[in-house]
């Protein structure tokens, strides 16, 4: 080959890299880009399934909460109903105790008011009347 050529070949070497070598340098920063946009989109996903599950978990907390609340207002008024039923068998405990410190006269005319046995006690009497006495006559036990 003749040395012009040789030139020529040179010349159509040297053009080829450097196109290919700027064909390189494109690929390369739009996969850079894409690279980037790919990052950035995986982020945004990521964070919305990250609040999502904060917010799921959030929701089921609010709601074992409220269903802890029922269970507790719930045991609560159980509570309340068992002291309450305490505090009225007290009462009639004291009726009782009250009715047996009255004079054995005025106890026995009670009884005869009443058209209950003579020989009846105080607790019998009490017994007799529970579910019909009102919970004012209890309080005025205490009064």
């Amino acid at each position: 080959m003749n040395a012009i050529a040789m030139q020529n070949i040179d010349k159509i070497i040297d053009y080829i890299r450097t196109v290919s070598e700027a064909q390189c340098r494109e690929i390369a920063r739009k996969a850079a880009e894409e690279c980037e946009r790919i990052l950035t989109e995986s982020s945004r996903v990521e964070q919305e399934e990250y609040w999502k599950a904060i917010n799921v978990g959030t929701k089921e907390m609010e709601q074992r909460l409220k269903l802890l609340s029922n269970l507790a207002a719930e045991e609560a008024e159980k509570q309340i109903a068992a002291l309450h039923q305490e505090m009225l068998d007290e009462a009639f405990l004291l009726a009782a105790q009250k009715l047996e410190e009255l004079p054995e006269k005025e106890f026995g005319e009670l009884l005869a008011k009443l058209a209950l046995d003579p020989g009846g006690s105080a607790v019998d009497l009490v017994s007799t009347y529970k579910n019909a006495l009102s919970l004012r006559i209890v309080k005025s036990l205490f009064d």
